[in-house]
C-alpha cells in the first residue's frame, strides 16, 4: 500500500513538471523574463525584469525604460535564392541602412560569434539621420532552419564613449544574447 501511495505521488509530481517551470524550456535566467512569446516565434528572448516590453507578436522589441529607450528587438526571415547566407544577407542589409542614414560607418563587420550554440556574425555600425542625430547599433545574424535571426540592439552615443547609454547598457545587451535560447 506504501508504496502504491509513494508511486501515485511521484506521478502526479511528474506529471505537474512536465507542465509547469520543471521544464527546460521555461528556465529563466535570474533576475530576467521572456519577452518573447513562445507560441508565435520559435526562440526564447531572456531580458532583465525592469526592461519593457515594446513588441511581442512575430518580431520581439524591448528597451531600457521610458526614459532611456535604448532597445533589442529580435526579427526572423525565411532565406531565398537570393539572401542565402548571412553575408548575403548583411550586404543587402547594409545597402538599405544606406538609404535610411545620411552617414553610415561600419565599425565590426562580420565577426565570429556564436547564438545558443549555432555560429552568428556580429555588425556594429553608426547611422546619423539628417539632422546630425547618431546611433549605434549592433546586430548579430544566425541561420537556423532556412530562416535568419537577426539581434539588434540600438542606442544612442559612441562605443568608445563610456559614459554613453551604448556603453552603459551593453553589458546587459551581451547578457541578453547570451541567454537567447532556440525552441
Amino acid at each position: 500500500m506504501k508504496v502504491r501511495r509513494i508511486l501515485s505521488t511521484l506521478s502526479i509530481v511528474l506529471i505537474v513538471c512536465a507542465f509547469t517551470s520543471c521544464s527546460d524550456k521555461d528556465d529563466v535566467p535570474k533576475g530576467m523574463k521572456l519577452a518573447s512569446d513562445t507560441s508565435v516565434v520559435d526562440y526564447s528572448l531572456f531580458v532583465p525584469e525592469e526592461w519593457m516590453i515594446v513588441t511581442r507578436n512575430g518580431a520581439t522589441s524591448v528597451q531600457v525604460s521610458k526614459t532611456d529607450c535604448s532597445s533589442v528587438s529580435v526579427a526572423q526571415w525565411n532565406l531565398t535564392d537570393e539572401i542565402s547566407s548571412i553575408d548575403a544577407w548583411w550586404e543587402d542589409y547594409k545597402e538599405q541602412m544606406n538609404n535610411i542614414f545620411a552617414e553610415m560607418t561600419v565599425v565590426t563587420e562580420g565577426e565570429k560569434t556564436v547564438v545558443d550554440g549555432k555560429a552568428a556574425s556580429k555588425y556594429i555600425y553608426y547611422g546619423t539621420l539628417k539632422g546630425g542625430v547618431k546611433y549605434t547599433f549592433l546586430v548579430v545574424a544566425t541561420v537556423r532552419n532556412g530562416s535568419i535571426y537577426v539581434i539588434t540592439y540600438t542606442s544612442m552615443g559612441e562605443i568608445d564613449d563610456e559614459n554613453s547609454l551604448f556603453s552603459k547598457n551593453l553589458g546587459t545587451v551581451n547578457s541578453i544574447i547570451e541567454n537567447m535560447k532556440f525552441n
